[in-house]
């Protein structure tokens, strides 16, 4: 295939990053400009359905171009994509591999490529005194909530390759910010000792889950440079944290309340994140959080609790089919119609996001498990729910079994052997 050219104007902010590490790895098949040529091949990346809206602004701009879409998203979203775009890519593309190629609808399995020339990877620069360093791929945890660690095999940087690269940029440059971009977490943990002699930058991990965060906090590891830390609860007790989520993920409730104890007296700003309408919890659990908050006595510094909305993944086949998450959400509040976020709000020091509406997740889900060319409602009229969304799609698609449909294409996506299986519902 011909160069790959990445718009700026096109792709938003998690876009970007990809397409920075693309273009500087393999610069013979990507490249970055705002100069477009009609026999251009334009690529964009997405993560989930809300990136969409950038591929329908591309195809509207740039009628005539040819365009490709890779990123995680598209294990659940081919067939929509396809809509718009030319192409869709599969897996890893710094070594690009044109059988992870997609473009006819109707193929029943695509390769699916992992391979990361890790020798190659750069660190590259995102603004005057901020970097980016991508150190890991997928994730070893395997939440079932989350298609990263199902689709892309785990894999790390070598340690000596690492120390090479940032010993040599210690060297050149000095007062810099390096995000290094991981899922585990714990890579500087492991290799401590020299990452203590990096004096002159900052080197902070993007992601590490609150547990393991404690555990090297108490060894004398700080990671608390950054202007606000993230960690992932996900849900909103720990009894259920404990039933449902992996091992890393069973945070105590005293270990949340010794980390925002901790971080108050350094005066370091936090944010919890939550999956709010996790099937198996109820609203009443998230009751639980501001119970957990208001005893925590925030004083110094700002907590943030953001509620994201749960979109199942064809990754979640433990105990809902797709069918049954569309009646799930037909049951749940919209959080901020909830007791749980009036209370949540009253908290001094506290800032509430609270997630999108049931009738957003259920026109996500439509996106990924019914098949391209189906109408789907608009969800900008305030007055539309979860509900009447369902009948306007029943109405607007008559033919369609929407649940026997969801079940069918959700059941056959799985990645095997190296190959991808896809679902059309056709």
């Amino acid at each position: 295939m011909q160069k790959i050219k990445f718009v700026p104007e096109l792709i938003n902010e998690y876009s970007y990053i990809p397409a920075l590490f693309l273009a500087n790895v393999n610069p013979k098949q990507f490249e970055i400009s705002s100069d477009v040529k009609k026999t251009d091949i334009l690529g964009l990346t997405v993560f989930d359905s809300q990136s969409l809206v950038y591929l329908r602004k591309a195809r509207k701009k740039y009628p005539n171009n040819k365009i490709i879409v890779g990123g995680i998203g598209v294990t659940d979203l081919y067939h929509y994509i396809l809509e718009y775009a030319d192409y869709v890519y599969f897996g890893q593309a710094f070594e690009f591999d044109d059988n992870c190629v997609l473009e006819k609808k109707g193929t029943k399995k695509i390769k699916y490529n992992n391979a990361i020339p890790w020798e190659k990877i750069p660190i590259v620069r995102t603004g005057k005194k901020s970097w980016y360093f991508m150190i890991e791929s997928g994730c070893p945890f395997k939440c079932e909530y989350c298609n990263v660690s199902h689709i892309s095999k785990f894999d790390s940087m070598p340690g000596e390759v690492f120390f090479d690269k940032v010993f040599r940029f210690d060297i050149k440059y000095k007062g810099q910010f390096v995000r290094l971009l991981s899922n585990e977490g714990y890579f500087i943990y492991r290799h401590f000792e020299k990452y203590n002699k990096l004096k002159h930058n900052r080197y902070l991990s993007s992601s590490i889950p609150l547990k393991s965060f404690v555990k090297y906090y108490k060894k004398g590891v700080n990671q608390t440079k950054e202007p606000v830390l993230r960690f992932g609860i996900e849900l909103p007790t720990e009894e259920l944290r404990k039933k449902i989520l992996p091992p890393v993920k069973h945070i105590s409730d005293d270990e949340i309340l010794d980390v925002i104890y901790r971080m108050n007296l350094m005066g370091q700003d936090i944010t919890l994140f939550l999956l709010y309408n996790y099937p198996g919890t109820t609203p009443e659990d998230f009751e639980r959080i501001y119970e957990l908050l208001t005893y925590a006595e925030i004083k110094k510094r700002k907590i943030r609790v953001s509620m994201s909305t749960f979109t199942m993944l064809s990754t979640f086949r433990k105990s809902y089919s797709a069918s049954e998450y569309v009646d799930h959400l037909l049951d749940f509040p919209n959080f901020d119609t909830t007791e749980t976020h009036r209370n949540l709000r009253r908290v001094h020091g506290l800032k509430v996001l609270a997630p999108a509406h049931m009738k957003r997740a259920l026109h996500f889900h439509s996106h990924m498990f019914l098949p391209g060319g189906t109408k789907l409602p608009s969800i900008s009229n305030p007055k539309i729910t979860a509900r009447s969304y369902l009948d306007k799609l029943q109405k607007y698609n008559p033919d369609l079994n929407i649940y026997k449909t969801m079940d069918s294409m959700f059941k056959g996506r799985v990645l095997k052997n190296g190959y991808y299986h896809l679902t059309w519902g056709e």
